[in-house]
C-alpha cells in the first residue's frame, strides 16, 4: 500500500512541477509577443541622420535608426527624414533641413551627403534601371560617352564660373549651391554603399547625367546621337497642366474661393523610382556675411533619386509672403534655326536655373525672370506659375467688400517685354487688378532672353 501511495505522491510532484513550467512558459510567451509588438511599433520606416560639421573634423554623419520625429533629432548642419514607402504607396518620402547659422557651402554640401547616405539603395536601383541599362550595350557605349562628356565639360564651365561669382551675385550663388550639393550626394552615397558592404559602382558624372534627364534629348540632338529607341523617340511627350478657381460654400453658407492647380507627367516603367520631397534649405542670397535669407526656403517636389531638382517638374515654393506652385509641360522644338540656340556650355542648363529661380523669386514674374537667365535652350516646355498668396489675398478683399465687382470674372490675359523679355500675364480683370500676379503662363524656348 505504501508503495502505491509512494508512486501517487511522485506524479502529483511531477505534474506540480509541470504545471509551474507551463505557467513560466505561458509568461514568457506573453512577454515575447508584447516586447515584439513595442519592437514593432518602434520599427515604423522611418529613418532619420544628421550631418555634423566643425573645421578641425570635417562632415560626420550620424544615424538615429527608426521611429523619430524630424524635430526631435538634432539639427546638426543637415538633418533628414526619410520613409520607403514605395512598395505601399509608390513613393518614397525624404525631407531634409539645413541650419542658416552656417555657410551656405557647408549646407549645402552636408545637405547631399544626409541625402545620399539614406537614400543610396534608391540612387543605385535608379541608376542600374535607367542610364547603365541603356548604356551597357555595346552599340550606344560610344554614343553614352559622348553624351557624358558634353555633360562634364558644361558641369566644368559652371561650376567654376558660378564660384567665381558666388559673393556678389545671387543667381551664381544659387548655381554655385546647385553643383555642391550634388556633390555632397555623391559623398553621402559612396558612404551608404560601403556601410553596406555592397560593391557597387559610385561616379559623380553619373549623378550629373539623373540631375539633366529633363534636359538630356535636347543635348542628345545637338550632339546627333540618340539613345532611345527609334519607335519611343518619336512619341510626343505626354504630360499635361491646368488651373481652376470655384467658389465653395461651407455650411453656414459663406462662399470662398478655392485655386486648384493640377499636372500630370508620364514615363517610361524603368524611371519609376520615385520620391516626394521637401528641401528647407536657409540658404542666403549670396555667400556675403551680411547676406539675407532667400525668398523661397521651403521647395516641396515630386523627384527621383539623386537628383535636386523634380524633372517631373512639379514643385510648391513657399517664403514669408508667397506660396508659389509651378507646374511645367515639355515642348518639342521643330525649329530648326532655333536648335543653333541650343548650347550648355555657353549657357546655363535647365536644373541650375530652375532652382535659382525657386531659391530667389518672390512673385510668379520674378521666377520667369530668373528661369530666362543664361538659357541653354535645353528642357523647353511651358510652365504655369501660380502665387496662392494671392488668392488668399483676393479672397480677404472680397470678405472686407473691398473688392471691385466690375469685371470680376472676366480672364484676360496680357503680353509685355520687359528686359528684352516676353511674357504672358494671366488674370482677373478690375479696375483695382488685385488679381494681377496670381498667374503666369511661359513659354521656355532656345534662344537669348527665350521666355514668352
Amino acid at each position: 500500500m505504501s508503495k502505491i501511495l509512494k508512486v501517487v505522491g511522485a506524479s502529483w510532484l511531477q505534474t506540480k512541477i509541470s504545471s509551474y513550467v507551463l505557467g513560466i512558459l505561458g509568461v514568457l510567451a506573453i512577454l515575447a509577443l508584447f516586447v515584439g509588438q513595442i519592437e514593432r511599433i518602434q520599427e515604423d520606416g522611418n529613418y532619420a541622420a544628421t550631418v555634423f560639421y566643425s573645421e578641425k573634423t570635417g562632415y560626420r554623419i550620424e544615424y538615429w535608426g527608426q521611429s523619430n520625429e524630424l524635430a526631435d533629432i538634432p539639427k546638426g548642419v543637415a538633418r533628414a527624414y526619410f520613409r520607403m514607402d514605395i512598395d505601399t504607396k509608390g513613393w518614397s518620402l525624404l525631407e531634409v533641413e539645413t541650419d542658416a547659422s552656417y555657410p551656405d557651402e557647408i549646407q549645402a554640401y552636408a545637405a547631399g551627403i544626409v541625402e545620399g547616405a539614406l537614400t543610396w539603395s534608391l540612387i543605385h536601383n535608379h541608376l542600374e534601371n535607367t542610364i547603365r541599362a541603356r548604356c551597357e550595350r555595346t552599340p550606344i557605349k560610344k554614343q553614352c560617352n559622348k553624351l557624358q562628356d558634353a555633360l562634364d565639360k558644361s558641369v566644368d564651365v559652371w561650376k567654376t564660373h558660378a564660384a567665381e561669382n558666388s559673393g556678389v551675385n545671387p543667381f551664381w550663388h544659387q548655381v554655385s549651391l546647385y553643383y555642391i550639393q550634388i556633390s555632397g550626394i555623391f559623398t553621402g552615397w559612396k558612404h551608404g554603399v560601403e556601410r553596406s558592404q555592397n560593391e557597387y559602382d559610385t561616379d559623380i558624372s553619373d549623378l550629373f547625367w539623373l540631375n539633366a534627364m529633363g534636359e538630356v534629348k535636347e543635348i542628345q540632338h545637338k550632339l546627333n546621337i540618340s539613345l532611345d529607341d527609334v519607335a519611343i523617340d518619336a512619341l510626343p511627350d505626354l504630360s499635361s497642366a491646368f488651373l481652376r478657381i470655384i467658389n465653395e460654400t461651407s455650411n453656414d453658407g459663406t462662399i470662398t474661393k478655392k485655386l486648384y492647380l493640377a499636372q500630370n507627367s508620364a514615363g517610361s516603367y524603368t524611371s519609376m523610382t520615385r520620391i516626394l520631397k521637401r528641401y528647407k534649405l536657409n540658404y542666403h542670397e549670396t555667400s556675403g556675411n551680411t547676406s539675407s535669407l532667400v525668398s523661397g526656403r521651403i521647395v516641396d517636389f515630386s523627384g527621383y533619386p539623386g537628383s535636386i531638382t523634380s524633372q517631373d517638374e512639379y514643385y510648391t515654393i513657399t517664403g514669408n509672403d508667397h506660396t508659389i506652385a509651378v507646374a511645367g509641360t515639355p515642348l518639342k522644338n521643330y525649329n530648326s534655326k532655333l536648335w543653333k540656340e541650343v548650347n550648355i556650355t555657353h549657357d546655363v542648363p535647365l536644373g541650375p536655373r530652375i532652382v535659382a529661380a525657386n531659391h530667389l523669386a518672390n512673385n510668379v514674374s520674378s521666377w520667369a525672370h530668373i528661369l530666362a537667365s543664361s538659357n541653354s535652350g535645353t528642357g523647353s516646355k511651358q510652365w504655369l506659375v501660380v502665387d496662392f498668396a494671392r488668392i488668399d489675398k483676393i479672397q480677404a478683399l472680397s470678405s472686407q467688400g473691398t473688392l471691385s465687382k466690375q469685371n470680376k470674372n472676366d480672364v484676360i490675359s496680357e503680353s509685355s517685354i520687359i528686359r528684352d523679355v516676353k511674357h504672358t500675364v494671366i488674370h482677373t480683370s478690375g479696375s483695382d487688378a488685385h488679381s494681377k500676379g496670381l498667374a503666369l503662363l511661359i513659354e521656355q524656348v532656345p534662344g537669348p532672353h527665350s521666355l514668352r
